[in-house]
Formats: C-alpha cells, structure tokens, sequence
C-alpha cells in the first residue's frame, strides 16, 4: 500500500502545558491619559468635532453585543452620521494614532515576559494595531496573542485554553475577565493594580494638576522596581519623591532669592534631592549660571575642627553658596561656620526643620556654641512635628555610602574618607535597590515635565503641599514597615555617633586645658 494514502493520525492532546500569560492593556502598556474615555476626548478637541467623543462611545456600545472590531465601530459611526465609508477609515487611522500617541510602557511587568509568554486581550483593534503599540512600548518580541472582544469577559479563552492543555499563569488588570473567570477555568492568575493612579497622582488630580498626575504616572509606570517591597515602592512614588518634587521647587526659589551662585548638597540624605533640584533647575532656569555640587560632609566632619576639612570647605564654598541638607537642626553647620571663620555665614535650608529644643540645647552645648538665636536664618519648608519623623525621611533617602569623616586633598581635588555603611549585606543591597529606583524615576521624571507643566504646577503649589500632610496621614501602615525595617540600625549607629563625638569634645577640652 502506498504511504501516501495512509490516514493521518490525529494528534494527541500535550501533558499540560504551563504558560506564563498576561493581558496587554493596563498590564503591559497603559494610556497616558489613563482613561480610555479620554482619548476620545483628545481626539475630539484634535479633529475639532464637538460631541465625537460620546458618539463613539454610543457607537461602540451599540455593536459590542457581539465580536465586533474598530472598523465596526466606525461602520456604526459613518451609518449615523452619514459619513462615506473613506471618511469612516479616514477617522479610524486618527484614532489609531491617537492611541500610539498615549502609549506608556508598564515596565514592571514587561520584562517578566520570556520567549514562552502568551499575550491575551479583550480588544476590538487588529492584531497589527496591537503589536505596534507593544512595539511603541518597546516589546520587540513577536509573542502569541490572542485578541478577540469578549474572550476573557465571556470566560471562553480561558476554557479553550483548558481543553487543549494549557494551564496559565496568567497576570491582568481586571478583576473578573483576568481573574475569577481564570480562575474558574483552571487557570492560576492574581490582579495587578498598577496602573491604577496612586494617592498622589489622585490628589494631583483633585487640585486640578492632571497633566502633572498624567506626567508622574508615566514616570512611575516606565522604571521598574524590583527589589523594593511593594511599601517601600508605595512610600517612595506616593511620598518621598513628591516630597522631594516639592523641596526642590522651594529651595529653587530660595536660591533666586539669595543671589546664589552655587547649591551645596550634604552628601548622602542630599544625593537624591539635588538630583530633583537639578531637574527642575534644568527645566525652569536653562540658562541660570547656578550650579549644584555634592558636598562631602557630615556632622562628624562638620564639627572635628580638622583643618583639610574647614580648607575644602573654603575652597568649595567660594562665592555665594546656599548650603542644603534634607533635614536638622542646623548646629552642627553653625559650628562649621564658626570654625572656618567667615566673615558672613551662608544661608542654609533644610527641607525638614528637626525642632527639638533638648536636642538643640545639647548639640550646642556639645559643639561649644553660645545660646540659641531667636532671629535663626535657617529656611525649610516643613518640619518633624507637623509632617513626618526626620529620621523617616532619612530612611527613605538612604544611599548606600559610609559616612565621611574626613577629607584629603591629593593631585586633581578631594577623596573623601568614609566608614564602611553602617548596616548588614541584605540591608545594603535594599538600599541600592531604593537609590537605583529613585534616581532612575527622576530620568523618567525629566523625560515628562515641562516648562509649562512645572509653570502650572507652581501656581497651585500650596494645594500640593497640602497633599503631603494628607498622605503621610494615610500612610501609617507603609510607615510602620519602615520603622520596623531600619529602627534598630538608627539607633545603634545614633548611639554610637554621639558616643565619639562626646568623647572626642571632652578630648578637646582636656588638651585645651593641657595647654
């Protein structure tokens, strides 16, 4: 018998097969106007077709009974208007780029995708459509994806899936079409609320600041985070870095109002708030001739008398300089001050004023300085009593560097000399996870913002400094995770801070005595 005319033999269901699946909108891409509704609304003020927008939406709904696609969308559309059917493609392609135009990567969940990974989305635009706003997203893969308009909704996906073997694991957005009805079918899957807008991205909205909401969101959603537990993520996007946003525009106007010519940031609690200041500087004052420098320092250095030290910091002072720390009292730095002799002390701002008058007190009486002045110069914009614990903020602006207890001048500048950072390997590498995600959400930041934007933010700044208060207030959970975290480590090395520095006074002291 000849082979040819053997029957082919039906092929055999796999073992069940896992596959990591994902749904494509507000998983894997997102709008930056966040709600769909408003790119029609985009498109409608582009086209200048006053009640497009809730024409489409009739639209849509009136064929969305069964499977349906843009083209029937804008079929319905042309029917009701009496548009030619060129006119109905015409102002599908707008649409189209209108879509491409809003696309914002979610980068946290894009690069868990792998060679093996099955895209899945209830969607009425075409396959091509689709795969350009991945690709505009920057997914260069070409993976499976299954597009129909009501596959997960009507739960039939997920039980075609099933029959031919394929269990997934599978990661969306919606809590029934992405999860129950996977669920139900077999499937593994778990929510993501990602792209959701946060506390302070709602509250920017609320104050009439969207396009900066719009502008934050977008940021957020392009860096990932890995590394950073989901309190420590909601803690940063939700309150450090606004509070770092708005320090930044503060002391920008602080600056303009000193004359300064240079910003001298205190190294480690500084690094991430002169990098916001740098952005907006950059943004606002193009050509200001202000310059920021990261300055090596601490409370140790600023009060050991050591003589490198008081000469690096005349050498970089200089002219005009505005010094800046994250949060304190200000003593040590006027102790500095009164050991490097100068004629004018600088002006100083923190972002966080630490009132306590026992710590004050101490600090002056540790560092030999005479009582506290009732005129103090000091600038900030909040302080520890009102809004949050200094050390808090601290935590959340931790670098993982040693404290500088010194400096050497050697051919070409100044080497800072350091402790070793004061806390375990695991510690460590969380910290570096922090600083790695906060300075690359400030890149994504000045990717987002402009001129105008910043504009408009400034004019509504009491109401997003209002915000803060508010969102510390409903971050009390996030904070406890904190404390829980670093309390121990603050402590010890506090302790131990003062401990040397009492010691090293009381040194001081005998050896003046002595002499």
């Amino acid at each position: 018998m000849n082979a040819r005319c053997l029957p082919e033999a039906a092929p055999s269901l796999p073992q069940r097969h896992l596959l990591r699946s994902f749904d494509v909108f507000d998983t894997l891409i997102a709008r930056r106007c966040i709600e769909p509704r408003r790119v029609f609304d985009k498109l409608e003020a582009q086209l200048g077709m006053p009640g497009f927008a809730a024409a489409r939406i009739a639209a849509e709904q009136a064929v969305a009974t069964g499977a349906y696609t843009l083209m029937d969308i804008y079929a319905e559309l042309a029917r009701r208007n009496h548009w030619s059917a060129a006119q109905a493609e015409q102002l599908a392609g707008c649409e189209l780029q209108a879509e491409l135009d809003e696309v914002i990567p979610v980068a946290q969940h894009l690069q868990q995708l792998d060679g093996e990974s099955l895209l899945i989305s209830d969607m009425y635009l075409s396959e091509a459509a689709v795969r350009a706003l991945l690709r505009k997203a920057g997914l260069r893969q070409d993976l499976p994806l299954l597009l129909h308009a009501h596959g997960k909704s009507g739960g039939q996906v997920w039980r075609d899936l099933g029959t031919v073997g394929v269990q997934c694991v599978h990661l969306g957005d919606n809590p029934h079409s992405d999860v129950a009805n996977a669920r139900a079918a077999g499937m593994r899957a778990r929510a993501t609320v990602l792209t959701k807008p946060n506390r302070f991205e709602k509250g920017l909205i609320r104050c009439g600041l969207r396009p900066l909401a719009e502008a934050w969101r977008a940021a957020r959603l392009s860096v990932a985070h890995d590394g950073l537990p989901d309190y420590l993520y909601a803690l940063q996007t939700e309150l450090n870095l606004p509070f770092l946003f708005v320090s930044a525009l503060e002391l920008l106007s602080h600056a303009r109002e000193a004359g300064a010519q240079r910003v001298l940031f205190s190294s480690r609690d500084g690094r991430h708030l002169q990098s916001m200041f740098d952005l907006l500087h950059g943004r606002l004052m193009p050509d200001s001739a202000l310059r920021s420098s990261y300055w090596y320092t601490s409370r140790w250095a600023r009060t050991s008398g050591d003589r490198q030290y008081l000469d690096y910091c005349r050498e970089l002072f200089g002219k005009q300089p505005l010094v800046v720390d994250l949060c304190g009292t200000g003593t040590s730095l006027k102790a500095l001050f009164a050991d490097m002799r100068l004629d004018v002390a600088p002006p100083v701002y923190v972002a966080v004023k630490v009132i306590n008058d026992d710590i004050s007190r101490s600090q002056r009486g540790r560092y030999g300085l005479p009582g506290g002045d009732a005129a103090d110069p000091l600038r900030f914009s909040f302080d520890n009593l009102s809004f949050l614990r200094n050390n808090r903020l601290e935590q959340l602006n931790y670098i993982p560097e040693g404290m500088v207890r010194g400096v050497r001048r050697v051919t070409g500048g100044w080497v800072p000399l350091r402790e070793q950072p004061e806390f375990d390997a695991a510690t460590v590498r969380l910290l570096q996870s922090q600083s790695d995600f906060v300075a690359s959400f400030i890149e994504a930041l000045d990717r987002e913002l402009t001129p105008l934007l910043l504009t408009e933010s400034m004019s509504r700044f009491g109401e997003v400094f209002k915000l803060l208060f508010e969102i510390v207030a409903a971050s009390s959970a996030e904070l406890q995770a904190l404390e829980a975290l670093f309390e121990d480590d603050d402590l010890t090395n506090e302790n131990r801070l003062m401990g040397e520095m009492d010691m090293r006074c009381l040194q001081h002291a005998l050896a003046g005595e002595a002499g």
